[in-house]
């Protein structure tokens, strides 16, 4: 296509002809430009030129040309092979186009031209007429941004499409990869669906098993299919039914009838027998002590007596014969009653067995219905999961075989490729001949849809017009590659804005020298003063020849007739919405990006333009008049508790539900809110158990500063909101609500009157008031510990009030916030010296009620409420003291009766699973208690075998205590959920029923976030022992009955923790012993509480005090351990059966250390040591742990050593970033992953780095640490998605490498690095780790291993043979395993996947992600042609020749810079010192052009850049380092996150680098990767004092300098180990390739 002519059908427009070669429209200015003058070269027409050239060609419709130009049609006349051809448009009908007198829609002229000039009959996505045509016609302002930027907002894909279908370049991988990229997000999405689906989760995560339940299902069905065929429908099945029912009641009531005769007749017929003879000699020895007492009385002699007593005898037995015919003939009728009945039941019977009602025919068959539907779904689970597998399995495998076609096909294609780079370079280098260029096309394995890397270089020494230089080269390339019969390219003005003189000089001729040979067109449109730049740079010849004479239109500002339109008109024809928001790959805060609009202006922000602008959470805030319609209609369903009637020993009723409520700034009246004459209608509803506030719990909870005001530190932004919202959906001001009245109406039976009544509360938060019927009843402070209230002189029978106030605060005091914890957790890392100043910290908190991880003062009847009615002899308590074969259990009792009572115990044990009676028998008889006395009574029981609870088999019996007075009438009764086991200290290890055990935990799980919520208590508990967790932690916030009973029923063991986290910490000072003893008997009543929940294994004081390690004052920290040491004490009274911790993270050996072996015997210092870590977190590497240095450093003889804190990182509820206050304050999660760490990174770099660390420090501690008793990992719960929702939870990754870390028989590898050639030994241990939970030794097992690609293919295997393993032993082998020799690509992800069995059975599985490359991706990469020179003081010549770099090695700088040797790349490596003239050589050497790498030689890059690098630190470890610039060259090839582990075939720490370097930032320095510091909290001080200390523990381990025309890098990366490890073997070779470009 050449253009021939554009015009209009008005005359006031200027027809342009063109012509063959150059065409320019020249934009002329008549008058001088002045600031008063409004002339200008913009808005003659010149860009209104390429527009109308599209317009005429199907361009997309112009709104302003409708609206401004009516009536006007433009036309365009063209030629393609010599056929002419024109295209007239409408202004007006803008859809239509007339094409050689042939009306065409917009869409069909496309299609036609697209056939005509590319040869394209049917086009695929993304490349049509518009985005091909638009490569020879640049229009918009934005397609002059970048070289490949044709269309405004055109995604990578299309760019990459259409610019490689005109180079020539198959398109057709292109588009094959697209496919398969968008199959594999369809594949996501279906995986996504699979796991919303209520049904196929539950199979998809393994919960449930398809191929079971498909045969239970058809088993169902089949039997119920049988059933409904032999179904007989009887019509009057009902009324049978009853007659039935009516019969078998009077058959009863005669058999209970005929059992009291029959007793009758056998006592009439037991009377017969008794003849009753009274002995004469009998009657004398009466009669003559009755002469001698009441002589006058004696009247009748003894024969009339014996007569009397005869015929009284006779009389008696006539009397009962004749009773005894009458019983019998009435048991007779009865029989023949029974007879009848039994008969016709019989018949009954018979029938209804056979038959069945019509609706149970019913309710069969739909049954039958849903039972098919539910195996019709799986059956549809089974096969999408199928399809869904096959499909995600053939795309990686696709994926792979279309990287190597592509390769293939370019190194197939060289010739032709490299001659577009020719071409591409030969025009670049008219423009820069000593500037480096060319055009980039090479692979993209990448996980995007690009199939191609594109680019067109220059060289970018900041010079103008190098951009528009690059555009100009590469539209030219378009053109002259000739794969479309397009014969022309346009430009607008914008092109040469930027160029200097000598560019568009350079520019017009190479379009002169190259039109008329090739017979293009070159259009473009031009201001005056453009041209008129470069004259002086050509002979007037020259300029009239290539300048003059091609000027086909001239138009200026003049007058509105000297326009292209020859009118007065504003026509914006840029596109306003095509950049409202940037597309594709987005780098925040690196840049500008540029917009379309004209007339954008940015206004800067004052200063302190934020000052008083605070961040509020969003409320969802009803109005007044909403809260109190909602009040009203709650308060309306308002009903009192009722209990209709007492069972005869023990009667529990529950006051759980609604409850009025009156905040105290609505109602401050104590007369009024305790009186039962009141009014409440106008009170509001609570439901308890509930806190009135928010729960703002630890993270969830918690305020950062920020410079507009304390924000949330951001685990879960959801769970925060939900918790805002459901209080402020409360229809009072919960804000403003700093106590609170509670009232409930309670109605009781008649025969109350007599009982012992008792009200139980099992919390309430912080101080409650109890009064009942307007009386004070009693009252509690503390927030954990249950109490209790003798009601009995308070209620009556009928209707009675209970009045609860809750206060918030004690102290009256404005709330507090989590803030006041501050000084407490966030410095635990503090050294002694820095606590001087804690004396004075935090007062306030000091007298608080301990509330744990609580923040924002947690307020309200937060557990359940009870009332208790029971006879005045009453069981008080129950403790369960058990053993292997029995307990001892002790029973205090307490008589609340007026007078003295006898009684007897009996206890019946009862298998909670099965119903069996394992035990009962009375167990103590004939006690007594006197009025008002308690006494505690201990009932031994021995000699049972009982199944015994274990965390793997939770076995669960009920301990039935009764009381019995009298004839065994049983006066209280009360049922105790229990089990059998011990749990001891012992010999510096733990024992669970005898044997030792290692406690496989997760501390802190979401009972703070949802106490009350029984479903999530449970799913949770699940998923940890399917996570191979079974213990864990009350991190600082003490559990309630429902989350401990919940741990006993699914087999979590628990560290039971105290209320006062913190308490005593640093030098703090030491509270008031009102306080103290507040805290030491609200924890020992929560102890009291739960020490017969076998689930509990031991206690634990409190959570880091600290003291005993901070306190600056000795003496001081010695009457705190004293004190701390009398409530162990109290604890070991309480409950004798268990061991305690001292306090979490307290450590015996340091103890004694400080305070001496003389004091640490004054004390009881409890029982287990524990030791808080956050290896990887805050302290250190993972891999510094890998030869048992835990027990090492930790174990004191004699004392079991546990973790209940070993912590790496928390991801964020929802999205799975990092916790945002790690982010933005502390850092840490940069020291991992670098940028990824924020918002705008992969949440799953975080995700799957933690995972890593998390699964390798796990597996670390249990290979090594045989003297050690346990680990539990923190923070248990952030290792699930919405871990708040029993409903929504998900595991993330760090799940799954726990759930192998902790399986009980656990097979792992050590394995230090993690990058390997091909072909290469895997130098490792295979250990063997036997905690298995029968306690037994392993047998001799086998191993076998395997290397398996992304698309689960095995590349090699083996097996080995491992040694028996005793229990609680750890073994290793180190096994022979090689690398795989032949890869399917360069560089490839592998799993080593190890399996052990024992005689043919599973007891392990493991899998680690290991990176290999074949030794040809880095060796012989780098050009031979290039001189390089080496100094090497580090024997990096050995390194470089391994990779085939050509060098030569020499003496010294004054050689390395010898001009003779005309070296292209100088290499300094290992050298420690230089002088200031070698320094000053080597800079004056790079000025003019040099290049050098410096490589680990720290002391000479600074001497060498004094202002640039300032000096250095050597990192805590060095094995991590992360990217600054991911995009930059010297990483093609390498992933974000694998500038870490470097290895080196040793057991070491696997050093990435040796030092970092502190750099100053100017545009001469480009910083490429750094290194921070693994560090604790960044806590206090302004906003620059902690970037301050962030910035003195990063440092910089590779940047680039830059020095006139010469570019240098320093590296202090592990490069040395290229021979071992392939990554650092390509970093090495790319930093040498870009040193040589």
């Amino acid at each position: 296509m050449k253009l021939l002519s554009l015009r209009a059908n008005k005359p006031s427009f200027h027809p342009i002809i063109f012509k063959d070669g150059i065409n320019i429209i020249v934009g002329k200015q008549v008058a001088p430009l002045d600031e008063n003058d409004g002339n200008t070269y913009n808005g003659v027409g010149k860009s209104l030129t390429l527009h109308l050239i599209h317009f005429c060609l199907g361009a997309n419709k112009i709104t302003s040309f409708a609206q401004k130009l009516p009536d006007w049609e433009f036309t365009l006349n063209f030629e393609i092979d010599g056929v002419k051809y024109y295209s007239t448009r409408s202004t007006n009908e803008q859809n239509k186009i007339n094409f050689c007198g042939e009306t065409l829609t917009v869409t069909v002229l496309r299609q036609k031209l697209l056939n005509l000039c590319f040869g394209i009959s049917s086009n695929p996505k993304n490349m049509t007429w518009n985005t091909l045509f638009s490569r020879f016609v640049r229009r918009y302002r934005s397609c002059y941004s970048t070289f490949d930027s044709f269309v405004p907002k055109e995604t990578d894909y299309s760019k990459i499409l259409n610019n490689c279908y005109l180079l020539g370049i198959d398109t057709d991988l292109i588009i094959s990869k697209k496919e398969l990229r968008e199959k594999q997000l369809a594949a996501s999405a279906t995986e996504k669906a699979i796991k919303k689906d209520p049904i196929f989760k539950q199979y998809y995560l393994g919960k449930n098993d398809a191929e079971l339940d498909v045969a239970d299902l058809e088993y169902r069905i089949s039997e119920l299919e049988k059933e409904i065929s032999a179904f007989k429908v009887s019509n009057n099945y009902h009324e049978l039914e009853k007659e039935a029912d009516e019969k078998s009641y009077q058959k009863k009531a005669l058999e209970n009838r005929r059992v009291l005769i029959s007793n009758y007749i056998k006592n009439i017929e037991e009377s017969f027998k008794e003849t009753a003879q009274v002995k004469e000699e009998k009657l004398l020895k009466i009669y003559e002590a009755a002469n001698v007492e009441i002589p006058a009385m004696v009247k009748k002699n003894i024969d009339e007596v014996l007569q009397f007593h005869s015929n009284l005898l006779t009389t008696r037995n006539a009397r009962l014969r004749k009773e005894l015919n009458k019983q019998k003939a009435e048991l007779q009728e009865i029989d023949d009653k029974i007879n009848v009945l039994g008969q016709r039941m019989d018949e009954l019977l018979d029938f209804l067995n056979s038959h069945g009602a019509l609706e149970e025919y019913v309710a069969l068959t739909k049954q039958l219905a849903a039972l098919q539907n539910e195996l019709n779904r799986i059956h549809e689970y089974q096969r999408i999961l199928k399809t869904y597998k096959d499909t995600v399995l053939d795309i990686k495998a696709n994926l792979i075989i279309q990287d190597k076609e592509t390769q293939t096909y370019l190194d197939d294609e060289a010739e032709y490729l490299s001659e577009l780079k020719n071409k591409y370079w030969t025009f670049a280098k008219r423009f820069y001949p000593k500037k480096r260029s060319g055009l980039v096309i090479k692979n993209n394995s990448g996980e995007n849809t690009l199939r191609y890397t594109l680019e067109a270089r220059i060289e970018d020494d900041s010079s103008d017009g190098v951009n528009e230089v690059r555009m100009f080269c590469f539209d030219f390339l378009l053109l002259i590659c000739r794969k479309s019969k397009i014969k022309f390219i346009a430009h607008d003005s914008r092109l040469f804005a930027n160029m200097d003189p000598r560019q568009r000089e350079t520019l017009f001729r190479i379009v002169s020298e190259t039109c008329p040979k090739e017979n293009f067109q070159y259009i473009c449109s031009i201001n005056e003063d453009a041209l008129l730049s470069f004259q002086s740079l050509m002979s007037n010849t020259e300029y009239e020849e290539i300048v003059t004479n091609n000027i086909i239109l001239e138009l200026n500002d003049d007058s509105p007739e000297s326009k292209l339109l020859g009118i007065q008109i504003d026509i914006d024809l840029e596109d306003k919405n095509s950049n409202l928001a940037p597309t594709g790959e987005v780098a925040l805060g690196g840049g500008w990006i540029d917009t379309e609009f004209d007339d954008l202006t940015v206004t800067p922000l004052a200063e302190d333009a934020l000052k008083d602008v605070k961040v509020q959470e969003y409320r969802m805030a009803l109005t007044t008049q909403e809260k109190e319609k909602i009040r009203r209609e709650e308060r309306a369903q308002y009903t009192s508790v009722k209990l209709d009637k007492l069972t005869a020993d023990r009667t529990e009723l529950s006051l759980d539900g609604n409850w009025l409520f009156m905040p105290d700034y609505q109602l401050n009246d104590k007369t009024k809110a305790i009186s039962m004459q009141t009014n409440d209608n106008d009170w509001h509803i609570m439901p308890v158990p509930a806190f009135w506030n928010p729960i703002r719990i630890w993270l969830h909870g918690e305020t950062m500063p920020s410079p507009t005001g304390p924000q949330h530190k951001g685990v879960s932004d959801t769970y925060y909101q939900q918790e805002t919202d459901r209080c402020e959906n409360y229809t009072f001001n919960y804000r403003k609500t700093g106590a609170a009245w509670y009232r409930q109406w309670l109605e009781l039976p008649a025969d109350v009157k007599g009982k012992q009544l008792t009200l139980s509360f099992d919390a309430v938060s912080k101080m409650a008031e109890v009064y009942i019927n307007g009386e004070a009843a009693g009252s509690n402070i503390g927030m954990f510990g249950d109490f209790q209230v003798d009601a009995t002189r308070f209620l009556r029978p009928g209707r009675n009030l209970i009045a609860v106030k809750v206060t918030r605060d004690i102290n009256g005091k404005a709330a507090q916030t989590s803030d006041a914890m501050e000084n407490y957790y966030s410095s635990v890392r503090k050294e002694v010296e820095d606590n001087q100043n804690d004396q004075q910290a935090n007062k306030a908190v000091l007298t608080d009620i301990p509330h744990g991880f609580y923040g924002d003062t947690p307020a309200g009847i937060w557990q359940p409420v009870k009332l208790i009615v029971s006879n005045p002899l009453k069981v008080e308590d129950i403790f369960i003291k058990p053993a292997l074969d029995g307990a001892s259990i002790d029973v205090t009792i307490k008589n609340h009766a007026p007078k003295k009572k006898n009684f007897d115990i009996r206890i019946d044990i009862i298998d909670k699973q099965t119903g069996e009676t394992l035990y009962g028998a009375p167990v103590r008889s004939k006690l007594s208690l006197a009025t008002s006395a308690q006494e505690t009574f201990t009932c031994d029981i021995k000699g049972l075998k009982p199944k015994l609870w274990e965390p793997a088999t939770p076995n669960l019996y009920d301990f039935r205590v009764s009381l019995t007075e009298g004839k065994n009438k049983v006066t209280d009764c009360i049922t105790v959920t229990s089990g059998f086991r011990t749990f001891e200290s012992k010999d510096g290890f733990l024992y669970l029923n005898g044997r030792k055990y290692w406690l496989r935990g997760g501390n802190h799980i979401p009972f703070a976030l949802c106490p009350n919520d029984s479903l999530l208590a449970d799913k949770f508990m699940k998923l940890m022992k399917e996570g191979n967790v079974q213990s864990t932690r009350t991190h600082t916030t003490p559990w309630n009955e429902l989350w401990v009973s919940a741990a006993d029923r699914n087999g979590i063991a628990i560290s039971f923790e105290g209320t006062w986290s913190w308490l005593m910490i640093h030098s703090t000072p030491i509270p008031d012993k009102g306080v103290l003893d507040l805290w030491s008997s609200e924890w020992l009543r929560v102890m009291k509480k739960y020490r017969n929940h076998p689930s509990v294994f031991f206690w634990t004081v409190n959570n880091e005090m600290k003291f005993y390690d901070l306190d600056a004052d000795t003496e001081r920290a010695k009457q705190k351990f004293r004190i701390v040491s009398d409530v162990v004490k109290d604890m070991r009274k309480t409950d004798p059966t268990r061991p305690v911790c001292f306090d979490s993270n307290y450590l015996h050996n340091k103890a004694s250390k400080r305070f001496g072996d003389n004091f640490l015997k004054t004390v009881d210092d409890g029982d287990i040591d524990d030791n808080h870590a956050y290896y990887n977190w805050y302290d250190y590497s993972v891999f510094r742990f890998f030869n048992g240095e835990f027990q090492k450093q930790f174990k004191s003889p004699g004392r079991p050593l546990i973790s209940q804190e070993m912590s790496t990182g928390y991801p964020n509820a929802e999205t799975g970033h990092p916790t945002r206050s790690y982010q933005l304050i502390h850092q840490n999660p940069y020291s991992l992953i670098g940028y990824e760490a924020y918002d705008w990174g992969d949440p799953a770099s975080f995700l799957n780095t933690q995972s890593f660390i998390t699964g390798e420090l796990a597996e670390t501690l249990r290979r090594t640490n045989e003297q050690a008793s346990g680990i539990m990992h923190f923070a248990y719960m952030t290792w699930f998605r919405q871990c708040y929702d029993h409903q929504n939870i998900q595991p993330y990754p760090t799940y799954y490498a726990m759930q192998r870390a902790m399986q009980p028989v656990l097979v792992s590898a050590e394995l230090w690095g993690r990058n390997l050639y091909a072909g290469e030994k895997l130098h490792t241990r295979i250990y063997v780790v036997n905690d298995n939970e029968e306690g037994r030794d392993l047998k001799p097992t086998s191993l076998a291993w395997s290397i398996v690609d992304e698309t689960n293919k095995v590349l090699a295997s083996g097996t080995e043979q491992f040694p028996a393993v005793e229990y609680y032993g750890r073994k290793y082998i180190e096994p022979n395993i090689h690398m795989p020799s032949n890869l399917p690509a360069d560089k490839v992800n592998v799993k080593l996947k190890l399996t052990l069995t024992e005689s043919g059975v599973t007891l392990s599985q493991n899998e680690y992600g290991l990176l290999v490359a074949r030794k040809e991706w880095n060796i012989g990469q780098v050009t031979a042609s290039k001189k390089i020179l080496l100094l090497d003081k580090d024997h990096m010549k050995v390194t470089l020749d391994f990779l085939d770099i050509a060098c030569q090695t020499v003496p010294s700088i004054k050689e390395l810079l010898n001009a003779k040797q005309k070296a292209n790349l100088c290499i300094i490596s290992g050298l420690k010192e230089c002088t200031d003239e070698e320094a000053r050589l080597l800079r004056e050497y790079q000025s003019k052009g040099g290049r050098i790498l410096f490589l680990n030689s720290k002391e000479a890059a600074q001497k060498v850049y004094p202002e640039y690098i300032t000096g250095w630190i050597i990192p805590t470890e060095g094995d991590i380092v992360v990217m600054e610039r991911n995009d930059a060259p010297v990483f093609d090839g390498i992933g974000a996150l694998e500038l870490r582990y470097f290895n080196n075939n040793k057991r070491e720490i696997p050093l990435a680098c040796t030092a970092t370097l502190k750099a100053i930032r100017h545009e001469n320095v480009k910083e490429l990767a750094a290194q921070m510091k693994i560090h604790a909290y960044i806590d206090g001080g302004k906003p620059e004092e902690r970037i301050a200390r962030i910035e003195s523990m990063r440092g910089l381990t590779l940047l680039q300098i830059a020095d006139n025309k010469g570019k240098s890098l320093v590296s202090t990366l592990c490069t040395e180990k290229a021979t071992t490890d392939p990554i650092a073997g390509k970093l090495l070779v790319n930093m040498v390739n870009e040193l040589l470009k």
